[in-house]
């Protein structure tokens, strides 16, 4: 999504590391192994999670809540109507 933010990311938790854990001994560092991830499909990650989360919950009546209910009784029905 955002171009280096791997880098930057992987960067900025070996200084933290560093500074916060190491107390600044740039020895023990070497030692210190991180690698960030960033796949290429990160962009539907949200979609792959929600196909996931209805697909698990497809039999479970309890979760699902029709336009017309959440219009009726709102948004505490709703989430009260999806704690399982």
């Amino acid at each position: 999504m955002f171009p280096g933010m791997a880098i930057r990311l992987q960067n900025d938790v070996r200084e933290r590391y560093l500074g916060k854990i190491l107390k600044g001994d740039e020895e023990r560092l070497k030692k210190f192994k991180i690698q960030v991830e960033a796949p290429p499909y990160r962009d539907y990650t949200v979609f792959m999670g929600g196909s996931v989360l209805g697909d698990l919950m497809k039999d479970c009546d309890n979760f699902w809540m029709s336009k017309g209910d959440y219009e009726e009784l709102g948004i505490d029905k709703a989430l009260a109507n999806c704690r399982i």
